[in-house]
């Protein structure tokens, strides 16, 4: 198991469904950054200030993942969050 793609995966779930929900502190949050919705391929985090490292690794992931399918269960789901976000990382690891 790769700890950093695990965690990226459940910050990256976390944020999605809560980003959802009508009222909530991260729906108005994702708002203002403009991450509510899929940004596009390549992802261009500009604008989300360098201190906010975690936002900006949130809008680069958040580009490669699509919505949970309507016939997907949460655990496939987080599963193949952590799948695409873990394939780059293992690429990374294998250049060094």
């Amino acid at each position: 198991m790769n700890v950093e793609a695990k965690c990226r995966a459940l910050f990256m779930y976390r944020n999605q469904m809560q980003g959802v929900r009508e009222g909530s502190i991260t729906t108005d949050w994702l708002n203002y950054w403009n991450l509510n919705t899929r940004p596009g391929n390549p992802p261009y985090p500009n604008g989300i200030s360098e201190k906010l490292d975690y936002l900006r690794v949130y809008a680069i992931d958040a580009a490669y993942i699509p919505g949970q399918m309507r016939t997907e269960s949460k655990r496939m789901y987080k599963k193949r969050i952590y799948v695409t976000l873990r394939a780059p990382l293992i690429a990374t690891l294998h250049r060094k």
